[in-house]
């Protein structure tokens, strides 16, 4: 019961010497004239309390980084949707990519998904036709994998 009773009179003093700036300074010698059992308790709420800033601020930091990459998304989002000429241009590079029967790339795949957001029929089959493209790619390349033994490995272990 005394043991209750001083560790509760040690907390107390661990949360006034934490709320005080004046007492924080005389925690040092405060806490030395503690028994060792008392001790290990302060240490151990300060580790907890450091532990909780340091949680604290990596959240912010998040909160933070989410924000600016968020506000920098927008401001690509927003400027490709300022640009007059995306679906043309668009079009242009799909003709091109047609004559020289190559893929029109990552521009080519931009540039649709901003005529597509834009609402025009054609953009929307052009979109269509690209998610149909990469999930037969994906398709293929799933099913290539199955067959290694690695896949193969996978697929027993599931099937158990």
């Amino acid at each position: 019961m005394q043991d209750a009773q001083n560790a509760a009179a040690t907390r107390a003093l661990f949360e006034l010497a934490a709320g005080d700036a004046s007492l924080q300074d005389a925690a040092s010698p405060l806490l030395l004239q503690l028994p060792p059992a008392f001790q290990e308790l302060w240490l151990q709420w300060e580790e907890e309390g450091e532990d909780e800033e340091a949680a604290a601020a990596a959240a912010a930091e998040t909160e933070e980084a989410l924000a600016a990459r968020q506000a920098f998304v927008q401001q690509l989002l927003s400027r490709a949707a300022a640009q007059q000429g995306a679906a043309q241009q668009a079009a242009g590079w799909e003709e091109a990519a047609a004559a020289d029967g190559q893929p029109g790339g990552w521009q080519q795949e931009l540039l649709s998904a901003i005529a597509a957001a834009k609402g025009g029929p054609e953009a929307q089959q052009q979109q269509t036709a690209a998610q149909q493209r990469d999930s037969a790619r994906l398709l293929q390349e799933q099913q290539a994998w199955r067959a290694t033994d690695e896949g193969q490995k996978w697929l027993a272990e599931r099937a158990k």
